[in-house]
This record gives structure tokens, sequence and C-alpha cells, in this order.
């Protein structure tokens, strides 16, 4: 009888993804997906107001359907338990005070209007086994890393250090929660997305006050990168904004063409997203690594931090090796 091998599997950490390992990975999704995602970010708009949670765990929930997204296909999950699986996590990462039987029941309100939740107990349960399934689901994709941050508080020092309005600070406010419809806070931090949003809403309002991203040790190509995000979701879902409640489409949609105007214009040379084919995505390797530790009954996953200790878990094995050597 052949002893089985040990699988051991370690994740690390990842707060943030490159913009080619994100192309990669939606380039072989389905484009309905989008939809999907705007579907599960508008039910997750509509029990945060229902719970009056605050804008921090509400987009923390939504930057959590953008990270399932980059491993799994939406349309193979339950989305709208998903979506109240990620609001639920987030509720315990931003120490949220609500029970998870409240979560349920505003969730049964808002599927099953008009319907008793008394007399639908089961109902109500068999959902609860779900969002506690995708709950460890999110856990696991998340590595057990709750250090988030929030462009919010960001953009108010900044502003504040520009002398600006409360009403410029709204509408960068709005900007920067319209953010997490988007995979920005997945590609840059959040102190980039909130110059992000101050220099488009200098645009909006006409504003002579240049913004200078390096003045607030914000890199020009990375600020760059999340205002062409956030002008592509206001020209491809401007509806499910609160920045396209706010302004016409005309108006939004002369931003965006003036900005690809500016960036043909500028000097750099353009951006190039080379993809490599040959290399197994982000989602192919966690797949793998799934199918390797459900293969094997010995099998088991150490989640990381950090960088550093990946690298002492690594020494500490070549010298445990060593020294049985000797």
């Amino acid at each position: 009888m052949t002893e089985e091998k040990h699988v051991l599997s370690i994740r690390l950490s990842r707060p943030f993804y490159s913009e080619n390992e994100i192309t990669r990975i939606m380039q072989s999704r389905d484009p309905k997906e989008n939809g999907f995602k705007m579907q599960a970010f508008n039910w997750i708009s509509e029990m945060s107001r229902s719970l009056k949670f605050p804008v921090r765990t509400s987009g923390l929930a939504m930057l959590l359907i953008s990270r399932i997204q980059l491993f799994y296909s939406l349309a193979e999950l339950p989305l709208i338990e998903c979506a109240t699986a990620c609001l639920f996590v987030a509720c315990k990462v931003e120490d949220t005070a609500k029970k998870l039987r409240e979560i349920l029941l505003i969730h049964f309100q808002h599927k099953h209007p008009g319907l008793d939740a008394d007399t639908h107990a089961q109902i109500i349960d068999e959902v609860k086994r779900k969002v506690l399934g995708l709950e460890r689901m999110i856990l696991e994709l998340l590595c057990f890393d709750f250090r988030v941050r929030d462009p919010h508080t960001y953009v108010i020092k900044f502003a504040k250090s520009l002398n600006f309005t409360p009403n410029t600070i709204t509408v960068a406010w709005n900007i920067c929660t319209d953010a997490y419809r988007t995979f920005a806070p997945l590609k840059y931090p959040v102190s980039v997305i909130a110059i992000a949003a101050l220099s488009i809403t200098c645009k909006l309002q006409k504003l002579s006050q240049p913004i200078i991203p390096r003045n607030f040790c914000a890199p020009t190509l990375l600020t760059e990168g999340a205002i062409a995000d956030l002008l592509d979701l206001y020209m491809h879902f401007q509806p499910y904004t609160i920045l396209g409640q706010m302004y016409p489409t005309d108006l939004l949609l002369g931003l965006c063409v003036d900005f690809q105007r500016a960036q043909r214009n500028s000097s750099r040379p353009p951006k190039a997203t080379k993809i490599e084919v040959n290399v197994p995505s982000i989602a192919d390797l966690y797949t793998q690594s799934n199918a390797q530790l459900s293969s094997s009954k010995q099998g088991c996953t150490r989640f990381l931090l950090d960088c550093d200790r990946k690298y002492f878990e690594r020494e500490y094995k070549i010298r445990v090796a060593q020294d049985g050597q000797t």
C-alpha cells in the first residue's frame, strides 16, 4: 500500500493585481458577467440602504464581488446570495454591528416582497446555509487578510488641504463610492483613487485649480489609470452610478472624450498590455490548487499575509533539511 503524498498549498495575500492579470481573466469571461456584477452591486446598495450601513461597509462588499469575479465565473454562482455573503463578510471586517439573522431578514424582504418571513423560515434557513458556505470561500480568497482602507478618508483630507467647497467634496466623495464598481480598488492604492476622484471633480465643475498627483505622492501613470477606469464606468454603466444621476449623459461622455484625446496627444508612449497566453492566469492557478487539495486526504492550506513570511518559511525548510543531513 503506497503512502499518499501530503499536499501543501501556500497562498499569499495580494491586495492588488496588475492590469495584465485582470485583463487576461476578463477576456476569457462572458461579457454578460459585467451586467451580472452591476446587478450584485445594486443588490448590495439596496440592502445597505435598508440596513443603514456606512459606505465603507457597502464599498468593501462590492470590492469582494470584484475579487470573486477574478477567480470564479459569476454566472456559475448564486448571485444574490453571493452579494449577501459579501455584505456579511464586510460587516465583520468593518466591525459593523449586525447579526446574520438581521441581514437574512432584509435579504428575504427584498427578494420576496409581500411574504411573511415567519411562515417561510425554511427559505431563510436555506439562504443561511448558502451564505455561510460562500463566506468561507470569500475568506479564503482574502487569505484572511482584513487590512482594508477606503479612499473617502483621503479624499476629505486632500480636498480640505486644497480649500475645496463642501459641494466639490461631495462630488468627489460620490466618485470614490462609484470607484468600488470598478476594478480600480484592486489595482491602485486608495490615495491614488482619491486623487483621480478630485481630478474628475475639477473637470466637471470647471475649477481652475489643477490637481498635480505628484504633490500628493501619487504617480501620474497610476492616477491616469484610475481616471480611465472611472470614466469607462460612466461611459458604459452610467445608470448604475451615483454620479450618473447627478450629471447629464452628454457632460460625462464629453469628459470621457476629452480625456481620451488628451491621452492620445500626450508625449508619453501608449500603455502596452501584454497578455502571456502560455502562462497560467491567477484563476487557473487557484483552480489547480483547489483540485490538488480536494484530491488529497492529507492536503492543507497555509495563508500568508506578507512576502517576508513566505521567504522565512522557505529558509526554515532549507535549514531543517540541512540539519537532517548532518
